[in-house]
């Protein structure tokens, strides 16, 4: 499996699993597992009544785009205005100095 490849432990679940587990309202939910599926992040199909969701993308992918975008948002896209704005504003460990 090459590093790209979603894990084949990802675990499919059904919606219903997906809003009890995350604690979220179904209805609205469900849209955004819909947004998922139209972007290519996740895949479906049904199983009797239900939806059954599986993941396409590695959670590490989505953080690094989701980083970059805040990134880009809050800080022009500067790694070094976000370091210096955290170091001055955050109480940091020795070890998180280091």
């Amino acid at each position: 499996m090459g590093d790209d490849a979603v894990p084949v432990e990802a675990q499919s679940m059904t919606a219903q699993e997906i809003t009890d587990e995350l604690g979220q309202h179904p209805q609205t939910f469900k849209t955004y597992l819909s947004r998922l599926a139209k972007m290519g992040a996740v895949m479906f199909h049904h199983q009797g009544r239900a939806y059954i969701y599986r993941p396409l993308v590695q959670e590490k992918h989505c953080q690094a785009a989701e980083s970059s975008s805040f990134l880009d948002r809050v800080f022009g896209g500067s790694v070094h205005l976000h370091l210096s704005h955290r170091v001055e504003n955050e109480q940091l460990s020795d070890a998180e100095i280091e």
